[in-house]
């Protein structure tokens, strides 16, 4: 057993980590010595002493644990800093933290949450690499720090040592001894550390760097002045453009809710070149760990918001994902990078209410599984004993507080059993202290014990056939995103909140990006629904795709509410073919692969579940056994069940 301070012994070589790989196909999922593994894990942001969540769960069986450490600097936890000078590195709070956790779990594994900060000295030393703002300043009051400069995420100085420093940490783990215990590298940054723009409210960034990187993405986009000043309608160089003002970048959408092209294409080039940019530093650090820890680790990020991506407010530009700008429109350049395992989100904050909400993740999450990558939800619950603190920066989001025990177990079974069903991961954080006063998620005795059934449960299930078995797909274009104004409400209502609706189709979907769509053969969905597909070039796209596609339906009025006329027979059949059912007045969830079907439901009663093909199997939470013929399965409920069907034979 270690103790606070006791060094565990040195690694004897890049090699030297726990034996955790990743299957990218079935649906791409961890292994553990070989084994397909769920990991149920769990976090704390950093705040000494308060270990509660790791002392809890460890005893409930879980034995992954995140931990916040940086290779450079962490702006919320300074004392993790590991990078204090030019050649002084090293971090002894860090190594603390871990002999602390190898007290309380003397085999934990722990997937380190490496923040990649910039330090004051280094800014002090290289004060011309600072990012700028709108208003030429390069101050900004960042959540919870008193940091208030930021190296340009253009500048190729910043770049250049931030891998150095990455390096450097990655052998640091191995001398000494550390990595035997790492489970994973997960690259952090920016806001609450989901690697987006920091300062995204004061319309970032106008330094020298960053105008010499959006002239070079200019030319590698358009090839020539020609098609520059074609797409731009107007007379232009690369040598001349210059970032569109504050003014512009905040122009309404003059009644069209679109900016406007060719008028405003400079704008709409600008705020794709910035997620860019923001991609370049996150796929570097990363390629930087990759090669130096000799790719035995795995490595994983927060990227992809493209399903909350929502209007600019003080709440999303300071303390969420960045809205608009936030630099998470580049998910399709991450996911085909080989130096990314695993992504990660918490649940959609719109709804997340029992019964009549969802939790569904950030990211269209059929894509992610389509180039091999894993996925992890951060289940950041409230339970029925920790009520929710009034706390401003949690104002006009949903943290899916429970008010009683029987509830908050009912929303722990449905996160875990929908990670389960569909091809996911997960891990408990604990965001008291945080936001809001301390106080003990963890807790309750019977959510203890459900937590143990329930890490029992997935780790038994992992290693079934989990492939998807979803008929209905909504199709988002990521790109599509820089064509709408940050005064537009069409994104916010149809996909931020629109897609907690989605959930009661009654049927299971996938949501996948335009450009994965396009790279799928043959007719891999019944019904598309297409829900932001603004930019032309995406049109042309799907409209090409459609014409290839002549027996999968397309339904374009794509809005949260609509269900077809009973004259529009077409429609109606297609939406049956593919297992869609709109419950009005009882909103119904369905999560489906090819062993186990989930449903969670608000209203007590009888629910017809659909099978597509005989099947008999037990529910998995209640223990009763079922067999069904080919059509539906009246299963009774009560109010805010949740069920897990295992289907044992078809």
């Amino acid at each position: 057993m270690k103790v606070p301070g006791e060094l565990p012994s040195p690694g004897t070589s890049p090699g030297d980590w726990p034996d955790i790989t990743l299957d990218p196909s079935f649906p791409p999922t961890m292994r553990l010595g070989g084994r397909h593994w769920f990991g149920l894990g769990a976090h704390r942001p950093y705040l000494p002493p308060h270990l509660e969540i790791y002392e809890r769960l460890a005893g409930q069986g879980v034995k992954q644990f995140q931990c916040d450490a940086t290779c450079t600097e962490d702006i919320y936890h300074p004392q993790l800093r590991f990078w204090h000078g030019p050649d002084d590195f090293g971090s002894p709070e860090q190594e603390t933290q871990f002999a602390r956790l190898l007290e309380i779990q003397p085999d934990a594994l722990i997937q380190l949450r490496i923040y990649v900060g910039c330090p004051e000295w280094w800014l002090d030393r290289h004060p011309g690499e600072c990012q700028i703002y709108g208003d030429g300043g390069d101050r900004c009051s960042l959540q919870r720090t008193p940091s208030e400069r930021l190296p340009s995420l253009a500048s190729e100085r910043w770049l250049r040592d931030a891998c150095a420093a990455m390096r450097r940490y990655v052998r640091w783990l191995v001398e000494k001894g550390w990595s035997r215990h790492v489970s994973g590298l997960f690259i952090c940054n920016g806001i609450t550390w989901e690697c987006s723009i920091l300062g995204s409210d004061r319309f970032p960034d106008y330094s020298p760097q960053a105008t010499l990187y959006f002239r070079q993405w200019l030319r590698d986009r358009y090839r020539s002045r020609e098609a520059l000043e074609e797409a731009w309608g107007r007379p232009v160089t690369f040598e001349e453009a210059v970032i569109p003002s504050q003014e512009r970048r905040l122009a309404a959408g003059m009644g069209l809710g679109l900016r406007p092209v060719p008028a405003f294409q400079d704008v709409v080039d600008h705020q794709l070149c910035l997620s860019d940019m923001n991609a370049d530093l996150l796929l570097a650090v990363a390629a930087a760990a990759r090669e130096e820890s000799g790719g035995h680790v795995p490595i994983g990020t927060f990227y992809g918001y493209t399903l909350t991506a929502r209007e600019q407010t003080p709440f999303t530009g300071q303390y969420g994902a960045g809205g608009f700008q936030g630099g998470h429109h580049a998910l399709g350049r991450v996911l085909r990078s080989p130096d990314i395992d695993f992504i990660a989100s918490p649940f959609n904050y719109a709804n997340r209410d029992l019964g009549t909400g969802l939790l569904m993740e950030h990211v269209p999450l059929a894509s992610i599984h389509a180039h091999g990558k894993a996925f992890f939800d951060e289940n950041d619950l409230y339970a029925f004993n920790n009520p929710q603190s009034g706390d401003d920066r949690a104002s006009g989001i949903s943290v899916g507080f429970t008010e009683t025990r029987e509830e908050t177990l009912s929303i722990f079974r449905m996160a875990l059993a929908q990670s389960i069903v569909r091809g996911k991961h997960q891990w408990f954080i604990e965001l008291t202290g945080w936001i809001g006063e301390v106080a003990e998620n963890f807790s309750d005795p019977e959510l203890l014990r459900e937590i143990a059934r329930l890490n029992l449960l997935g780790e038994e299930l992992i290693s079934t056939d989990r492939s998807s078995v979803t008929e209905t797909a909504f199709v988002i274009d990521e790109k599509s995103v820089a064509y709408l104004p940050l005064d537009s409400r069409d994104f916010l209502e149809r996909v931020y909140h629109g897609s907690v609706r989605w959930g009661h189709l009654g049927a299971p979907f996938d949501l996948l990006l335009l450009e994965d769509l396009l790279a799928l053969g043959d007719e891999p969905y019944k019904l598309v629904v297409p829900a932001c597909i603004k930019s032309p070039a995406a049109l042309r796209d799907f409209s090409s795709w459609m014409t290839r596609h002549p027996g999968v339906h397309v339904l374009w009025d794509g809005t949260p509410d609509y269900f077809p006329p009973a004259t529009n027979a077409p429609l109606i059949e297609a939406m049956t073919v593919a297992g869609v059912h709109r419950y009005v007045e009882a909103p119904v969830t369905v999560w489906a692969n090819r062993m186990m079907v989930l449903v969670h439901n608000s209203a007590p009663g009888i629910l017809p579940v659909k099978f597509t093909s005989p099947c008999k199997g037990w529910e998995l939470f209640s223990g009763r056994k079922f067999k069904a013929p080919e059509g539906t399965l009246e299963w009774s409920f009560g109010e805010c069940d949740v069920a897990l069907f295992q289907i044992q034979d078809r």
